[in-house]
């Protein structure tokens, strides 16, 4: 009985491997037509080809077709930079509400597939080659391309219809995320994913594998184990594990973990000068007295107690309850008061000596800004002239406005700008509507919030211009960001092109015990965005500023490698737009 046991389970495994060589060898005959490479690894066939391929009935498999997810949203002003209005009708949609989409929609397609609760492990580079304004459709259509073990690759496909152009529908972009399968006591099978492995220990689960139907599936299957082998190439050395070449941002790991420890430790910085810069002392000291001045001439005018005046002493005494009095000297009291308006005969009435109140009423309106100016003059120049100005060295305001006339037309600034001042900091309280149902943070969310801050930290590039997202390069999810935790978000300006703008983007979460850790980083690339549609196509006739990085610094090498970065996001442009030129247009 065993013997025969044996040689039945032999004659199936035998079998098996049969049906597996022949579907194989149907899979090669299917493909032979299509086009078979592209370095980025992205699909390379039309998607009108349906040719079908022969399966395996004895494949213990699912099929791509049950995984597929095609759903439909429609554009609000939520989810533009602006709400509409008479100069812009028609906003743009910011990537951020985009990439939340496209992370919803693929993990309900991993779900589809593993009939159990998927984590986002990882988001390959992302494009979008058309901006969508408000009023325009969105469609996205996701499923998973194959599978390997716990984990799989979902690809979403994004176009947008135009109501106002007859339903014309225009391709956007394309999407790889990596799911994993995680199946925990307790776990909920219907909510969407979450960012990396919850903390509840997952029970071994093995996916069934995708089973490609058309040659169109079955070049993204195979296109997806290439994509699979780089990416696991790139955790091994970022791991530290084997030689360590150059990564897919054109950066060694250990510089990254420089960039990203000198991104955090710049922002420190910033905080520390801020408080102890004797510039912006100065600044704070000028406005505090040019206040109490001006409260003092207030609090005397409406004959308040403890505001008594020493005409013989020339001081106008002020006491305060449980603190020491002190006083200023009426000239500068009456120089306040003349400037905001107080009534100069409430000190006449007082016994001030006639000469104090003409010289006071002759400084009024302009000794004090000549002394106001001069104080910022001389602000400016320390903030130009000192070698060691650091991140502070921004011309006042005020100084701008009050030295134009003494010091004549200003010669031009160099068009640059230090990375420092580009940096940007925000923070996002995680709470249960942005996470699932093990309270673990979206990945859609996270992704969002970090576009947010890299727009932001180009405001200082583009005299006043509106960016928006084209580019994601890419991230992977390293830490688990829960309810109740803080995350906090560093951007910073590497390298500024022609029209557009790479920026780095560093995610901190911290507990409720104060601990830190990095639960995220990216490059994204922001181009400057038309104000209208009527000005698409147009550029600034201003060029973006030059972002300097500080020399020898890990941040100077990430922006020296950006124009090969640049050269692979056009290349990967161009193929797409040639691929999908006709896609998804109606006749």
């Amino acid at each position: 009985m065993i013997a025969s046991q044996g040689h039945s389970a032999a004659v199936a495994r035998l079998a098996v491997t049969a049906g597996a060589l022949l579907f194989s060898l149907a899979a090669f005959k299917a493909s032979a037509a299509i086009v078979s490479h592209y370095v980025l690894g992205t699909e390379m066939c039309n998607a009108n080809v349906d040719t079908k391929v022969v399966l395996d009935p004895r494949s213990a498999g699912k099929p791509v077709s049950s995984s597929i997810v095609q759903v439909t949203y429609t554009t609000t002003p939520s989810m533009c930079f602006s709400v509409p209005s008479s100069t812009d009708p028609r906003p743009a949609v910011l990537s951020g509400p985009l990439l939340k989409m496209i992370d919803i929609v693929a993990s309900v397609a991993a779900r589809r597939h593993a009939g159990v609760s998927c984590v986002t492990i990882s988001v390959d580079a992302v494009l979008f080659l058309k901006p969508i304004y408000l009023g325009e459709l969105i469609h996205l259509s996701a499923a998973v391309n194959r599978a390997w073990g716990s984990s799989m690759e979902v690809g979403v496909k994004l176009t947008k219809e135009e109501p106002e152009r007859n339903g014309k529908m225009t391709y956007v972009s394309h999407s790889y995320l990596t799911f994993v399968a995680v199946q925990t006591s307790g776990y909920s099978h219907g909510s969407p994913s979450s960012t990396v492995v919850p903390k509840k220990h997952p029970l071994k689960f093995r996916l069934p594998p995708v089973l490609p139907e058309t040659a169109l599936e079955l070049r993204r299957y195979r296109l997806a184990g290439r994509r699979r082998a780089r990416r696991m190439e790139s955790a091994k050395h970022s791991k530290g594990v084997g030689e360590e070449p150059v990564g897919k941002n054109g950066i060694r790991r250990r510089v990254m973990d420089k960039v990203r420890a000198e991104v955090i430790d710049m922002s420190s910085k910033i905080v520390k000068n801020e408080r102890s810069s004797s510039r912006t002392a100065e600044r704070q000291r000028i406005a505090l007295d040019e206040l109490e001045l001006e409260y003092i001439a207030r609090a005397y005018a409406a004959q308040e107690e403890g505001v008594t005046i020493n005409p013989s002493a020339g001081q106008i005494i002020v006491e305060i309850a449980d603190d020491e009095a002190f006083s200023r000297s009426i000239e500068d009291v009456m120089r306040a008061g003349i400037r905001i308006g107080v009534d100069p005969a409430c000190f006449e009435r007082s016994g001030v000596d006639a000469n104090s109140h003409k010289r006071a009423e002759s400084l009024g309106s302009d000794g004090g800004s000549r002394r106001r100016r001069s104080a910022t003059v001389s602000l400016m120049s320390e903030a130009i002239l000192s070698p060691s100005s650091g991140t502070d060295a921004t011309i006042p305001e005020e100084a701008e406005r009050s030295t134009s006339a003494e010091l004549g037309s200003a010669q031009p600034l160099e068009p640059s700008i230090s990375a420092a001042q580009t940096l940007t900091r925000s923070l996002h309280l995680v709470f249960p509507e942005h996470c699932n149902s093990n309270g673990v943070l979206f990945g859609g969310q996270l992704m969002g919030w970090m576009e947010e801050v890299a727009l932001m930290a180009c405001r200082s590039l583009g005299h006043g211009q509106r960016f928006s997202t084209v580019a994601l390069d890419g991230l992977e999810f390293k830490k688990e960001v829960q309810v109740g935790e803080i995350i906090f978000f560093t951007a910073v300006a590497v390298r500024a092109f022609a029209n557009s703008v790479e920026v780095y983007v560093v995610a901190e979460a911290e507990t409720r015990e104060g601990k830190k850790r990095i639960a995220n980083e990216a490059l994204f690339t922001a181009a400057c965005a038309p104000t209208s549609v009527a000005h698409v196509g147009k550029q600034s006739d201003q060029p973006l500023l030059k972002v300097v990085m500080p020399p020898g610094s890990a941040l100077e090498s990430l922006q020296q490698a950006a124009d090969g970065r640049r050269y692979e996001r056009l290349a990967m442009k161009n193929m797409l737009t040639r691929l999908y030129a006709f896609d998804g247009e109606s006749t």
